[in-house]
């Protein structure tokens, strides 16, 4: 559906090394801030996944190589 990204309270807020946001209230009334933390962030995406796909995926997300 157009809209399935558009709920609130999926979603996360990404940024360079070394930003930092004081706390402040966002306009669906959350409190939000960017802290740093330390790791990594890799994307993927799988269009329209089969179930066999997504499977696949759930079971070895780190080495999986098809869709």
């Amino acid at each position: 559906e157009w809209n399935e990204w558009k709920n609130v309270l999926e979603w996360v807020l990404l940024s360079e090394g070394g930003h930092n946001t004081a706390p402040h209230m966002d306009s669906h009334g959350f409190a939000t801030w960017i802290t740093p933390q330390e790791g990594s962030v890799g994307f993927g995406w799988m269009s329209c996944p089969t179930e066999e796909e997504r499977n696949s995926w759930i079971a070895d997300p780190h080495y999986y190589t098809g869709g």
